[in-house]
């Protein structure tokens, strides 16, 4: 940020106090007057050094921001609490419809993103081949990447990540123009891809995007595989309206609505259910065809239905049943554990089929005032550029955001060796990854929270059209070193870094494409008023009302008439089931803190526990208890899972809750280079997948690989960081688990061992044999 206008930058982005606290409402336009004229700050537009303080700001008074949160997909409202220049605290922003005022951990944890000592502080280029990456300055590292790109022209590859760049329609905008300067492609990856969710809302319902499952409007949600209020696709979201659902104004004291999961895994979001209903990972989609084949719709017998995905047929009937006694308050919901699917949005297909079979009005749309933008992605996309540079057609590679190829393909793939293949690497962006850490020049980008921009949350609430907004919450120039000035005894910044789009507007130009010259606050502004319907006007910032609060509410959202979805119909499918009994489905979740790796260089993430089997700072499998005591394998045993792609090794951990088919480990861990609190910590099972892709997006089957599993040693007593000793904040000696953990699913382990009708005879019982 420049010294232009600091007076009007605070006045148009600080929220005070009483706002934040919902006194006056963030809306209120005479907070901002206040500020213009000096309330909280003073008129002065000079730059001052962090010791004194930015300028706005008052010993003591805290200045609250609003923004939006881009630690994953969801785009959750915040307010950032700033104190003396520095961002202290985050929470939800009430007015906002995605948050509600709440936040997750992940939206905590974006503060030590923003401080993050292992961050990319200044442009780094590497002198030659052999050397590592040296700390430059923005004149040379843009004149060495503009003298390469310019060379390769029409040969050039731009690879943007997905969860977060994707999502915003500026930032897309100046990647596209960026790219067409240099003739080059443009491919879009995330490891956590909704394409084939997308797919089947536009195969059942006609919308091409991420329905909207009113939580609160149910009484019966059914989930296949959908961890909800976990790690994907909307969990603070969610997770208010499963308040509402289990208790809001709509249930009378006492009562709740039912929750059945249908999973092979006890997964944290599946341990609130009433009922859980273990069936072989990859046959969720064929329990959820013949439900709608048991109420009376075309879809797979309900016999071989329990026959495939190893339930009864009870239990599908007795969900049937509860369809009908639901009826239009039926919500179905799919997941990431539908990617253990041959076809994954056939698997999506049919979850949504019990929607359309209920005629819910649990299931709707939002709307966006600014659409998400499109961009060719997904392991096929990904795979065709591999193949690209394999033949020598890429002599430039650019990374944007923080994809990470190296750590989230499949190493059968070949992504390694393809890209050791192309003559000059760049990224943009915060991190050195594995990815990253090749390049031959690695530009400092800002994280979201600082920089101005906009982002299209992954589900759109219903009942509104809006998008979101980030801005800067602390100017990165104020932060120095106490004692570090220049020759004129000026402080000097402890970080240089620039906005993406000044990067890409900057590289654009030099290639001699034509950038928007626009600074990132000035077009973005004029985007919104024209949304709006208003005319920016620098000068008389009294008129700029639409602006003014678009700023200070963290983006647009206009409510609107919101109608349930009206839904199609597609010819059913069937999942697939692996029936080699030697061997394991490997069953991967996106993990609860660390997403799908990208914040495992947090120590926060590394410190807390996981709600279920409370690992701290490693990688675990869990493997069915019994089957784990048949080969001998306790708590913190080693063991070898073996693809065809390689192997790893990690942590055992039994754990009643899983299919005997089944194991299941956590996406996230295995880094090799990525900060000083990633670097070395655990497994990356990505690394041994099979590359299993879905026939019609062509996204990644992450869940779709069988693995044979073997013992490699006995866990030692005591840490052993060499050994990749488990850690977990709860001891369980001798794999012995918790009362506590067995009593949460005794109900289903016994229908595991003696089928329902023995079942039920069992459950007089205080205390079950597991």
């Amino acid at each position: 940020m420049t010294d232009i206008s600091r007076r009007t930058f605070i006045q148009l982005s600080v929220v005070s106090t009483a706002a934040a606290a919902g006194l006056t409402g963030c809306k209120n336009e005479e907070i901002w007057k206040e500020e213009a004229t000096g309330q909280y700050g003073g008129a002065s537009n000079k730059i001052y050094p962090y010791v004194n303080q930015p300028d706005g700001t008052i010993d003591g008074v805290p200045a609250y921001y609003a923004s939006t949160c881009q630690m994953c997909s969801a785009g959750c409202g915040i307010y950032v609490r700033t104190l003396g220049g520095r961002a202290n605290k985050i929470e939800g922003n009430p007015y906002h419809p995605v948050s509600g005022g709440k936040s997750c951990l992940r939206g905590q944890l974006a503060l030590q993103h923003l401080y993050n000592p292992d961050r990319l502080m200044h442009p780094m280029v590497r002198p030659n081949k052999s050397e590592s990456l040296k700390e430059s300055n923005w004149d040379d590292a843009l004149l060495l990447a503009y003298t390469k790109l310019r060379a390769a022209r029409n040969k050039v590859a731009v690879l943007v990540d997905g969860v977060t760049v994707a999502r915003s329609p500026s930032k897309m905008a100046s990647i596209e123009s960026f790219c067409a300067s240099l003739n080059g492609s443009l491919t879009g990856f995330s490891l956590i891809d909704d394409s084939p969710w997308v797919a089947a809302s536009q195969a059942v319902y006609g919308k091409a995007q991420l329905p909207d499952y009113r939580l609160d409007q149910a009484d019966l949600i059914l989930s296949f595989g959908g961890n909800f209020l976990e790690a994907w696709p909307s969990p603070v979201y969610y997770g208010r309206h499963f308040g509402e659902f289990r208790q809001g104004a709509r249930r009378t004291p006492g009562s709740h609505g039912e929750f059945i999961y249908v999973g092979p895994r006890l997964s944290m979001t599946a341990a609130k259910a009433d009922q859980w209903v273990p069936c072989k990972a990859g046959t969720e989609s064929i329990v959820a065809s013949a439900v709608v084949s048991a109420l009376g719709g075309a879809g797979i017998d309900p016999n071989t239905a329990a026959e495939l995905a190893g339930v009864t047929i009870s239990q599908i009937f007795e969900i049937a049943a509860k369809v009908r006694a639901s009826g239009q308050r039926t919500v179905a919901i799919g997941g990431d554990g539908l990617y253990s699917a041959a076809n994954i949005t056939q698997a999506f297909v049919d979850v949504e089929r019990i929607n359309v079979a209920a005629n819910s009005t649990c299931v709707r749309f939002g709307s966006a005032l600014r659409a998400a933008p499109t961009i060719a992605s997904g392991l096929r996309q990904v795979s065709r550029l591999i193949g690209a540079m394999e033949r020598g057609d890429i002599d430039a590679l650019v990374f944007i955001g923080e994809i990470n190829p190296s750590f989230i393909l499949p190493q059968s793939m070949g992504w390694n060796s393809a890209a050791a293949r192309v003559p000059f690497i760049m990224s943009i962006g915060s991190f050195l990854n594995e990815s990253s850490s090749e390049a031959d020049i690695a530009l400092s980008a800002r994280t979201f929270l600082e920089e101005w921009g906009e982002f299209v949350p992954s589900v759109l609430p219903s009942g509104y059209k809006g998008a979101s907004m980030t801005q800067p919450v602390i100017d990165p120039a104020f932060i120095t070193r106490r004692h570090d000035v220049d020759s004129h005894g000026r402080p000097v910044p402890l970080m240089d870094t620039r906005e993406l789009s000044d990067i890409l507007s900057d590289l654009t130009n030099r290639v001699g494409g034509t950038p928007n010259t626009q600074a990132p606050r000035d077009r973005l502004r004029s985007e919104w008023a024209a949304i709006g319907g208003s005319t920016p006007r620098e000068q008389d910032p009294n008129n700029d009302t639409i602006w003014t609060e678009t700023v200070s509410s963290g983006g647009m959202w206009i409510p609107e008439q919101s109608k349930p979805a009206a839904g199609f119909v597609r010819a059913p499918g069937l999942g697939a089931a692996s029936t080699d009994e030697s061997r394991f489905q490997l069953m991967l979740f996106p993990h609860i803190y660390y997403d799908d790796g990208r914040h495992a260089n947090l120590n926060w993430a590394q410190e807390m526990p996981d709600p279920l089997s409370s690992s701290v700072w490693n990688s675990w499998v869990e493997i069915n208890m019994d089957v784990a005591h048949s080969l001998n394998i306790r708590t913190g045993d080693i063991v070898r899972l073996q693809t065809a792609g390689g192997s790893i090794e990690v942590p055992a951990v039994p754990f009643p809750g899983i299919h005997p088919r089944t194991i299941a480990m956590p996406i996230g861990q295995g880094h090799t280079m990525y900060g000083r609190n990633a670097s070395g910590v655990g497994s990356n099972p990505l690394s041994i997948l099979d590359p299993v892709t879905d026939p019609d997006t062509g996204a990644l089957a992450f869940s779709a690989t069988t693995v044979t599993l073997s013992k490699v040693r006995s866990a030692q007593s005591g840490f052993h960081s060499e050994m990749n000793t488990l850690v977990l904040v709860q001891d369980r000696p001798h794999g012995e688990e918790p009362a506590a953990v067995k009593d949460l699913i005794h109900e289903t382990a016994k229908e595991w061992k003696s089928g329902p009708a023995k079942a039920a005879a069992e459950s007089q019982r205080s205390r079950p044999v597991l």
